[in-house]
């Protein structure tokens, strides 16, 4: 059985990490935007402009961002900003992460093993949804639906 995180309310926080590709604006500033305007406080990992190559970050720094979120319990969700490339480099890293409890993960292109690792090694539910500064900043998202189901007030058809 996999275990359920909790719902989002209104004003929660969620934690914003860049295993990927680096981040770019306006994509950021938009994505920032719409996170908000579901109702949720964006909160950024450090340096997340920060471009290291194809990757935004070091996997090291990356991990560590994970972790903090993990362990911050004003953090109710975390969300990966975007794809693309790069987040291949956290594998040797993953089975330091430590997580006393589940909470909501999203994401999904190349940060979809991430989100297998979780459901594998922690038994919990995953998100695979969109990115938070790709498909949301570009406002290619049923932004209902997405509520809906972090929310918790979905029904079978939002599945």
């Amino acid at each position: 059985m996999l275990k359920k995180p909790e719902k989002l309310h209104s004003g929660d926080k969620i934690g914003i990490v860049v295993p990927s590709s680096p981040v770019r604006e306006p994509f950021r500033s938009k994505g920032l935007q719409r996170v908000s305007e579901l109702g949720y406080v964006p909160v950024e990992a450090r340096d997340i402009l920060a471009a290291n190559g194809f990757v935004a970050k070091p996997a090291e720094d990356n991990i560590r961002d994970i972790q903090s979120f993990w362990e911050n319990l004003d953090i109710k969700a975390i969300w990966a900003a975007r794809g693309g490339y790069g987040s291949n480099h956290l594998l040797p890293f993953l089975n330091h992460l430590e997580i006393p409890a589940p909470k909501i993960f999203i994401g999904s292109s190349d940060v979809s093993y991430l989100l297998w690792h979780l459901m594998e090694r922690f038994k919990m539910v995953v998100f695979y949804g969109p990115m938070a500064y790709a498909s949301m900043a570009e406002n290619r998202v049923n932004t209902g639906q997405l509520q809906e189901i972090l929310s918790g007030r979905y029904s079978e058809m939002c599945i």
